[in-house]
């Protein structure tokens, strides 16, 4: 569940920030669940009422149905050259 819990939280600034944070604002909490502090009940609780919450800010959202390929391959590349430096 804590896996379930960190997407969910990912889903949810994607939405509001319209960027991924690799660093969590609360891994305090996401420790407890790894170490079995929260209850299974809980965390079914919290993920359907997120899941919920979530469909109306899709719903909601201004971000585009689909991805620009072009502009993901000109990245893609980009990342590719300096990697292997051939700038």
């Amino acid at each position: 569940m804590l896996h379930c819990t960190r997407l969910l939280q990912c889903a949810n600034d994607i939405l509001t920030l319209k960027t991924i944070n690799v660093r969590v604002k609360n891994p305090e909490y996401l420790l407890s669940i790894r170490h079995g502090k929260v209850s299974l009940e809980e965390l079914l609780e919290s993920a359907k009422s997120q899941i919920k919450e979530l469909k109306q800010k899709f719903e909601d959202s201004d971000l585009p149905d689909s991805v620009d390929q072009d502009l993901v391959r000109s990245i893609l590349n980009e990342i590719r050259k300096e990697s292997l430096n051939l700038f």
